[in-house]
């Protein structure tokens, strides 16, 4: 096959890009005239995504594991599109591998600024049944939200529903579409932000508030905050892969979902004026485990089979909840099966304060998942 960037004579013919050209390798984006270089993005994306998701820096869209991608192409700028918001020229560019889209104003090619970036991925959350194991190891898990943009559209403020122009991004992962409304007006920071500044996500990010805090032992807490729902969501990865999610709704309801290295998870639903659930699931590679149910157990507590509705015999109620020896996955009901009698009232040992291993739990305490 010829060649066709080379003329008649076998001279190599001029390549000219113009506008943008995004590099396989590496995460930086060019804007060219002619063959003069007018603006390059350096190391934006990797400067601003260490500053936006210190936790999640150079991760991967199969995983959350901190400079997953760094030996590799970093951020991994996917595809790129432009379109006119409020009379300005914006480029959009969408991050493969960490998520989300960096803003650029190019208006003005000789005087390229960056505006924002918008992520709707949530870091908080698992896809459930998305987890792969290597050697006993979590190795790989899919977050919620809109993960790995592969392909970018602009529609016009003309032809938009809404009235307002919107930015679409095709989500590989996730098998989403991500649809931004972009109002030409950045909330937040002054210096830019994270998911949604400058426009609003269809995840309605804009609503939420998101704390990340470092303990000393080397995990992370990352506690984000509903504004409409009154939802907070307090998700804790610790070093070697294993993770406890805590979710209060504004009705009092908590669930609790933690899953150990080994792929054991227990989730809980804690419902005011129901019993105690649990779903625990053990995969056949690990075949038994110990769990701990997190609950305000006593004595009389006993942890029920949902199915057969027999009481698991291998459960022993502690300071920390229920703790259940079992053979295999499971959904469980925890019952006051306690008993009062008329005719021990006001007798001295009603008044004595139950032994260690039947303490209630303390309460905001998050444990550690944890499998013998």
């Amino acid at each position: 096959m010829a060649n066709p960037n080379k003329r008649k004579g076998g001279q190599e013919r001029p390549v000219r890009l113009k506008w943008f050209g995004i590099p396989a390798m590496g995460g930086v984006m060019y804007l060219i005239n002619g063959v003069t270089e007018i603006f390059t993005s350096g190391d934006d994306f990797e400067a601003l995504t260490a500053q936006y998701l210190p936790d999640y820096y150079n991760c991967s869209n199969d995983n959350a594991v901190v400079d997953d991608r760094s030996g590799k192409k970093g951020p991994e700028a996917e595809s790129v599109t432009v379109g006119q918001v409020n009379g300005k020229t914006y480029a959009f560019v969408a991050l493969e591998r960490t998520g989300g889209v960096m803003v650029y104003d190019v208006t003005d090619p000789t005087h390229v600024s960056y505006v924002n970036y918008l992520n709707s991925r949530d870091f908080t959350s698992t896809v459930p049944g998305s987890e792969v194991y290597d050697d006993g190891e979590l190795d790989k898990w899919v977050t919620g939200g809109d993960v790995a943009p592969e392909g970018l559209a602009f529609v016009p403020a003309s032809a938009s529903n809404t009235g307002k122009p919107l930015l679409l991004a095709a989500c590989e992962v996730s098998g989403t579409v991500a649809v931004y409304e972009l109002t030409g007006k950045q909330s937040g920071n002054e210096d830019g932000g994270s998911s949604s500044g400058g426009g609003s996500s269809s995840s309605g990010s804009s609503n939420t508030t998101t704390e990340t805090v470092k303990h000393p032992d080397g995990s992370t807490t990352t506690t984000v905050t509903d504004k409409k729902t009154g939802t907070i969501t307090e998700t804790t990865r610790f070093k070697d892969g294993s993770t406890l999610v805590v979710e209060t709704k504004k009705d009092g309801t908590v669930t609790t979902t933690e899953t150990a290295k080994n792929g054991v998870k227990v989730k809980t639903v804690d419902e005011p004026g129901k019993d105690v659930t649990a779903q625990v699931t053990i995969p056949k590679s690990v075949g038994e485990a110990t769990v701990t149910i997190p609950a305000d157990v006593d004595c009389g507590t006993v942890a029920v089979d949902a199915q057969t509705g027999e009481v698991v015999k291998l459960s022993v109620p502690t300071k920390d909840g229920m703790t259940v020896k079992l053979e295999g996955s499971a959904e469980l009901v925890l019952v006051d099966r306690s008993r009062d009698f008329s005719d021990t009232k006001g007798h001295w040992p009603s008044t004595l304060p139950p032994p260690t291993n039947c303490s209630p739990a303390p309460a905001n305490t998050p444990s550690r998942p944890t499998v013998p």
